[in-house]
């Protein structure tokens, strides 16, 4: 799909355009810098949901003005390893936006750093452990992490492909350490064979076949996810009818 074509479905709206930079479902990496400079020349907010981006790729905010997001939103604790409660907002310097958070406390109209700086009962332990997290990455080398992960799904994913006779939604140079692959068609007793797609990760390849892991369904264009869960066996794969549980 071309970038223009999205924005030309845009134009009737020009207030805010929300994206993922690596959408959950369908893991491939948006080009956010061409959206955000796309939304510029529309006058249109963009905001930037980065949940996977983090600890996965290499996030970069040093592009030109007008390729910045106005808002980029991420956590820590997905792929960054960090403990849970720890997230990073971006707001561009010139930005116009008022970001606040939803407790209201100590900092109230203080500024944006003072009315985040202290919310409420919050537990900051999670904040303080972010250091340690820190020293692990920088002991390792980010790009050393990141480059693993992102060759382990390759792998994995090949495997299952190859195993399953299927494909993959999206190719390589698009996907960080996530793929989502086509799985085989299944009967649901009903007389109908449905077709999925499933989403590995950047787990071992000997963990796929050992341990529970999460598999999510992309449906037409709407791409409705949908949880299971499937025990892989260590020595192959269940029969197609078992495939979904």
């Amino acid at each position: 799909m071309e970038i223009s074509w999205v924005f030309d479905n845009f134009k009737l709206f020009r207030t805010y355009a929300f994206f993922d930079h690596i959408p959950s479902n369908s893991p491939f990496i948006l080009p956010i810098n061409d959206l955000c400079h796309y939304c510029k020349q529309l006058n249109i907010t963009c905001i930037i949901d980065g949940a996977h981006a983090l600890g996965s790729i290499d996030l970069r905010f040093d592009y030109e003005d007008d390729y910045l997001p106005d808002i980029y939103l991420t956590n820590c604790h997905k792929w960054f390893c960090a403990p849970k409660g720890v997230g990073l907002l971006y707001i561009k310097s010139n930005s116009k936006l008022r970001i606040r958070p939803c407790v209201q406390s100590h900092g109230i109209n203080s500024g944006m750093h003072s009315e985040f700086l202290w919310t409420g009962l919050k537990d900051y332990a999670s904040f303080l452990a972010l250091t340690e997290c820190l020293r692990f990455w920088s002991y390792y080398g980010m790009k050393t992490i990141m480059d693993r992960n992102t060759q382990l799904a390759k792998e994995a994913s090949d495997l299952l492909v190859k195993m399953w006779n299927t494909s993959k939604l999206t190719s390589d140079d698009i996907s960080g350490p996530m793929r989502c692959i086509k799985l085989p068609i299944y009967n649901d007793n009903k007389g109908s064979f449905i077709k999925t797609f499933g989403m590995t990760t950047s787990s071992a390849t000997e963990d796929i076949f050992e341990n529970d892991f999460p598999l999510g369904s992309v449906e037409n264009k709407h791409r409705k996810t949908q949880n299971v869960t499937r025990k892989c066996k260590r020595n192959g794969i269940p029969s197609t009818n078992t495939i979904i549980a």
